[in-house]
């Protein structure tokens, strides 16, 4: 990737760059919210606590905003 400027010339990372493909994954899935990763609990407590708090507007923006994420992750992964 060394002095490459052309974004659509940077795809084929997995065989490329194996290590920085498959951290990249493992970011992408605590950014998106997965469970197991850290990103899960973060977004699981603070949508949690605008429902006890019954603020369903606040928890409506939260999931549409966990969704933007997620979408616009895997779209830049891909």
């Amino acid at each position: 990737m060394h002095h490459e400027q052309d974004i659509w010339q940077m795809g084929n990372l997995r065989k490329k760059m194996p290590i920085t493909f498959w951290t990249f994954l493992i970011g992408a899935l605590a950014l998106c919210g997965v469970r197991p990763f850290s990103g899960f609990y973060s977004k699981d407590s603070i949508l949690a606590q605008a429902m006890e708090q019954k603020n369903y507007l606040l928890f409506g923006v939260g999931v549409f905003v966990a969704a933007l994420t997620a979408f616009y992750t895997f779209r830049l992964f891909s």
